[in-house]
């Protein structure tokens, strides 16, 4: 592979097979020996090398790779990352389901269990960010993955147990379709429409999705058909790909079919023609939108003699360089062969992604702020299942917005995420559900000490789920519910608010405190209601009202303690509770945990003003 700094990089296998000898990554700059690197995974005390592997280029321009080892301990596997500037080892993280490298995309790696049945996120400094199952089904088997620059992993999925017989079919695979994910889970499928069992060729993913190429047989025929799909499993087009200059009898055999972000797909395919004594290279490159043909050529001027085309090549800005192999005798009888690289020039071509993401930079990454998520249930994620098993009723989930925070921005990694729902400011010093106390317990026992810690408090102690009952079930106005919470907020929630804030600084003291405020849940204008008939107009505005009110006790509680106040008030403009297109959960006629809780959009939505808050400094 070649690095973003230009560097040639290869693996040099172990020399014996004993496991004594560890193979060894070698960097070149041209034909000079930059450095290598051994790697080996630990048995008890002894060394062991890994017996094979595999490399990419990541987005911070750095090596990354995978091997694994039969060893005395069992079956290792190990992903880990190299400075590719010095060749120093960044991190090694064990692990026995790690099978392989997807790729890398903007935010580190995606990784193949061992079991073939998900995929792990790793970001550049080898922490585990999140696992992902891919598959829906025993009977599900993923036969490729593609990851794209912005983390959504295609698989192409098929039947673990082989193609079976349907009536018009030559052969059928019942689980035939291309599913997309990123770290919080299915984001589209498609299901190929194809009655025979189709043959996927290798892809590679863009921004804007990834192109597959597909030799479809049915009926003892076989065509080649290129398809694209987007991250939502939308599919953009669909072409039979044909076979050029005919005359020449010419067979072909796909190689690849690649995609960049300017939403070109070039597909190189080897060809022999002429009864099978020249060969060519082919390279047709279409539209990903709608798969119209946009450039055309292969190598045949290059092509001296019998021979045939590798499947080596490399796209690089405006040339294609393919590895030939080439008979040198002159008799043509071709009982002596060489290979040699040949490149063709062609403006406007070149596979530019992964690589031009990379921050084409040889600095290292900083290190990781480590993040704590206090709080309730604005922080843990309620209302977005699946939730971690081990969070009990506390309802953590993937799709909560500190999660979001650590897979978006590199920068954070986030340790501990302890948000509770429910949780008043009380759980912060004593125990919650069977749970211990947030901060006094398990923030006052994490070593090391987290260097950034986020906090949303205070709304269960006004009891706004309680309020949004009573507003759903009689007038909350009349009733006199919004006053006394109003009457709370003035009064008693300053001061407890105040002091949760100092019992945070005091048990971490070298952490920066950044304190988290609540959205306003209801259309600012009256006209902009929508679908709430229980909502009377006079509720709306007094709902708001406390909104802003509470958001303006909390930042000045936050002022008082000297620590980071984010509002989020405004978040969710135009996408409020009774909006045309909401971003929070309905009421509903029972009520229930997620009433008033943001969708996975408004997770996302507060996760980008904290962002905004945390990068700024």
């Amino acid at each position: 592979m070649v690095s973003a700094s230009g560097l040639t990089v290869g693996i040099r296998p172990r020399p014996h097979g004993d496991g004594t000898d560890p193979s060894v990554v070698a960097a070149y700059q041209g034909a000079a020996l930059k450095w290598t690197r051994p790697i080996s995974v630990t048995c008890g005390q002894s060394p062991v090398a890994i017996g094979y592997g595999q490399l990419v280029p990541g987005a911070d321009g750095n090596i990354y790779g995978a091997g694994t080892a039969y060893t005395n301990c069992g079956w290792q596997a190990v992903i880990f990352g190299i400075s590719a500037t010095t060749g120093a080892l960044l991190f090694a993280n064990r692990s026995a389901d790690a099978s392989g490298i997807v790729g890398a995309y903007r935010r580190g790696l995606v990784v193949e269990n061992y079991a073939g049945d998900g995929v792990r996120y790793i970001d550049y400094h080898g922490n585990d960010i999140g696992r992902v199952r891919v598959v829906s089904a025993a009977a599900e088997m993923p036969q490729r993955l593609a990851v794209n620059p912005d983390g959504y992993v295609f698989a192409y999925l098929t039947n673990r147990s082989g193609p079976t017989s349907k009536p018009d079919c030559w052969r059928y695979d019942p689980v035939n379709r291309l599913d997309v994910f990123n770290i919080s889970g299915r984001t589209g499928r498609y299901a190929l429409p194809y009655c025979a069992d189709p043959l996927i060729n290798a892809w590679t993913a863009a921004s804007w999705g990834v192109p597959v190429l597909l030799t479809v047989t049915q009926a003892g025929s076989s065509t080649d058909r290129l398809i694209a799909v987007d991250p939502r499993g939308h599919l953009l087009f669909t072409r039979t790909v044909p076979e050029r200059d005919d005359a020449r009898d010419r067979a072909y055999a796909p190689v690849a079919v690649q995609a960049d972000s300017r939403g070109h797909i070039v597909l190189l395919r080897n060809v022999t023609y002429n009864a099978y004594t020249s060969t060519s290279f082919q390279v047709d490159t279409y539209s990903h939108t709608t798969g119209a043909p946009v450039d055309s050529f292969d190598t045949s001027a290059l092509d001296s003699g019998a021979g045939g085309n590798s499947s080596q090549y490399a796209l690089a800005e405006g040339r294609l360089y393919v590895e030939q192999v080439q008979c040198t005798a002159p008799d043509g009888l071709c009982g002596t062969w060489q290979t040699v690289l040949v490149s063709m020039p062609r403006p406007g071509l070149g596979m530019d992604e992964p690589r031009a993401t990379l921050l084409k930079s040889s600095a290292p990454l900083p290190a990781p702020v480590s993040t704590v998520a206090l709080g309730d249930s604005y922080s843990s994620g309620e209302g977005n299942p699946p939730f971690d098993a081990a969070s009990h009723a506390c309802d953590r989930s993937p799709q909560a917005w500190p999660r979001l925070l650590a897979v978006d921005d590199a920068a954070v990694h986030l340790v501990a995420h302890l948000a509770c729902s429910g949780a008043e400011i009380s759980a912060l010093s004593s125990t919650f559900k069977g749970e211990p106390a947030q901060v006094t317990t398990r923030l006052r026992s994490l070593r090391p000490a987290p260097n950034l810690v986020t906090l949303t408090i205070g709304g269960n102690d006004v009891g706004f789920s309680r309020i949004l009952t009573h507003c759903f079930l009689s007038d909350c106005v009349l009733d006199r519910t919004l006053a006394h919470a109003r009457s709370y907020i003035s009064q008693t929630l300053p001061g407890k608010l105040l002091s949760a804030y100092q019992l945070v600084k005091t048990t971490a003291p070298h952490a920066r405190v950044v304190v988290v405020g609540y959205p306003r849940l209801f259309p600012a204008q009256q006209s902009a209601t929508r679908r709430c008939g229980w909502l009377t107009p006079s509720e709306r505005s007094n709902l708001n009202d406390l909104a802003a009110q509470m958001d303006a006790a909390t930042r000045a509680a936050a002022a008082r303690a000297h620590v980071t106040y984010v509002s989020v008030l405004n978040s969710f403009d135009g996408h409020e509770l009774c909006s045309a297109s909401p971003w929070v959960y309905d009421v509903g006629r029972n009520g229930g945990d997620n009433r008033g809780h943001p969708l996975p959009a408004g997770q996302r939505a507060i996760e980008s003003a904290v962002r905004r808050v945390i990068d700024a400094v």
